[in-house]
């Protein structure tokens, strides 16, 4: 929203009141768990000016994309399907690795409502994994930015976006994915960031860098 310079508001909703927010507004899912069943997540975004709310931050930029041409464009047409299947590509790689890491910190730094849903839909286990386990996630981690690093530098140095010499989506959803990892590893006082930081020439901290602007 603050790339396409559009004012919004902010409403913050614990983990297990989402999915009677959907149900309230009569808003239809999008996701499915692996089982099939409806998998109620955010973003959401309401519209005031077309009574919408637009679930998924693909179809949400989609959707402003749309619904106002005027603002700077994120996702074109034309490029909907491969920015799609890169961000896809991107979840798959990092994911795995990301989560084991990542998700005990999450737990520790949110409400007490959503600590608890989360720790039970996200399978944590009380006990601390062994610091080589541990370990030897990270070195996936760093394994798996590293086949995105190589996947950008066949862009070559001088362009510094992924689609070409403008932000596109896929773009901020990289960044938001590394700015969430450097927000979580900064509070949990793991010093982790620091690690991620040096990778790969310093390519993930000049990405938060080049997108701090619109925080």
């Amino acid at each position: 929203m603050n790339i396409k310079g559009i004012a919004f508001k902010t409403e913050w909703i614990e983990y297990p009141d989402i999915e009677g927010f959907y149900k309230k507004h009569g808003i239809p899912f999008v996701n499915t768990k692996d089982d099939g069943s409806p998998y109620y997540a955010l973003p959401i975004i309401y519209d005031k000016s077309t009574n919408k709310y637009i679930v998924d931050s693909f179809h949400i930029i989609a959707y402003l994309d749309d619904q106002y041409p005027d603002t700077l464009t994120l996702l074109p047409k034309e490029s909907r399907a491969l920015q799609a299947g890169f961000e896809s590509a991107t979840m798959s790689i990092v994911g795995g690795a990301a989560s084991t890491i990542l998700m005990p910190a999450v737990h520790s730094i949110l409400n007490e409502p959503s600590q608890i849903f989360f720790f039970r839909t996200r399978g944590l286990k009380q006990t601390k994994p062994p610091q080589e386990m541990v370990e030897e996630h990270w070195k996936k981690l760093e394994e798996a930015f590293g086949v995105i690093d190589r996947w950008l530098k066949r862009n070559g140095e001088s362009q510094k976006f992924i689609a070409g010499d403008a932000i596109s989506y896929v773009d901020v959803a990289l960044a938001a994915r590394v700015m969430f990892i450097k927000r979580v590893l900064d509070v949990d006082g793991s010093n982790g960031w620091e690690r991620i930081q040096g990778w790969h020439g310093g390519r993930w901290a000049g990405l938060v860098a080049d997108f701090q602007q619109y925080e």
